[in-house]
């Protein structure tokens, strides 16, 4: 029987995740516990409040099953060597504590209805988080994140009361407080979760400015629904709409960073699970979609390749170049600037091979 996310505690009660050859990886940022010599494994693991039974259960799991007839040293001894090998990877939970008992983390809303929430890093090594960012031996551009959030102090004491600041935590000054949180960003002790919730387009502005109940919730669907009451909305009918295919979706995420810089530019709307703009991407096998030159549908958690590929779908719209040449060809058109400018755009090789072989594909 396998197991999942063991969690073990040591001395002075410490707490540790064991991490076994056949589960998940851990996000790469999170650096488990180095154990340079045996000897530094054997104090560890004596330390550890497990006894025989647990540890035998861990060693049949990892692959390493010893005789069931083996004494206590020798159980522990058959432990140290698969720490030392590095086939059982030990990641400290520190800071963990006080954090899990809150249940919650403060939810900061910015620009185009994105949620970020800070955490200590550990966090990850025992729970799933989508889209985490780092700011690694990055000040400037910690620094910058956390000036355009505007927080106030209310929000800053929440966000900072118990993450692993190395100073500044109960400093009464604003700025001390904010560089201790850069400090910890920099350090890889905390990091930043970004969600895409529910979102409710913005009111436009301008000449074709529509009442704010256009934009609100009702039976309207983007999909082919035949289903009574559903209607497609004029603004869809009257648009080109191109697509990014998800017959081969983009391999890396889109970071934090591109999202706002294009959310500057056009207006995204997240597909979030159950809604009819999902089942339109679906039915379309699509990964991501441009309504005319200002509007884009993506998928939660979206790649690169797709929000840049949409992004510059609006470009041709402005242009004229769908006009001219179609959609069919507007698609190819786009993967081809997308792959003669990989390194401009910043695309990974695997990226620019999905992209070719699209292009190759029509699609």
């Amino acid at each position: 029987m396998q197991l999942h996310k063991i969690v073990v505690e040591g001395s002075f009660g410490h707490l540790y995740r064991l991490h076994l050859p056949y589960e998940d990886p851990i996000h790469n940022a999170i650096e488990p516990k180095d154990f340079w010599d045996p000897v530094s494994a054997h104090t560890f693991v004596w330390r550890l409040q497990v006894n025989d039974e647990k540890w035998l259960r861990i060693l049949c799991a990892a692959g390493y099953p010893p005789d069931r007839h083996v004494n206590k040293v020798e159980l522990r001894g058959a432990a140290i060597k698969l720490l030392v090998l590095g086939i059982i990877n030990i990641y400290p939970l520190t800071h963990l504590r006080g954090f899990v008992q809150r249940a919650r983390y403060l939810n900061i809303n910015v620009s185009h209805g994105v949620q970020y929430h800070f955490i200590p890093s550990t966090l990850l090594v025992v729970q799933e988080l989508p889209e985490v960012r780092f700011f690694k031996s990055e000040p400037e551009s910690a620094t910058q994140f956390i000036e355009q959030l505007a927080l106030t102090d209310e929000q800053l004491a929440d966000v900072i009361c118990d993450l692993p600041l190395p100073f500044g935590l109960k400093s009464p000054e604003r700025t001390t407080r904010i560089t201790g949180l850069v400090h910890a960003l920099c350090n890889g002790d905390v990091a930043v979760v970004m969600q895409h919730p529910n979102m409710t387009p913005p009111r436009k502005n301008g000449p074709e400015e529509l009442p704010i109940e256009y934009y609100s919730p009702k039976p309207m669907t983007l999909g082919p629904h035949e289903e009574p009451g559903y209607e497609l909305p004029p603004s869809v009918l009257n648009r080109n709409v191109l697509f990014s295919s998800n017959e081969l979706a983009g391999v890396e995420r889109a970071s934090v960073d591109l999202l706002n810089a294009v959310g500057q530019k056009r207006a995204i709307t997240f597909a979030e699970e159950g809604s009819d703009a999902l089942r339109f991407l679906d039915y379309r096998n699509a990964e991501a979609a441009a309504f005319g030159a200002e509007d884009i549908l993506l998928r939660t958690n979206p790649s690169k390749a797709a929000i840049l590929e949409e992004f510059l779908h609006g470009t041709q719209q402005k242009l004229g170049i769908v006009d001219d040449i179609g959609r069919a060809a507007s698609e190819s058109h786009v993967k081809d600037f997308m792959i003669r400018h990989q390194r401009m755009l910043g695309l990974n090789t695997e990226d620019v091979r999905r992209l070719q072989i699209l292009k190759d594909m029509g699609l």
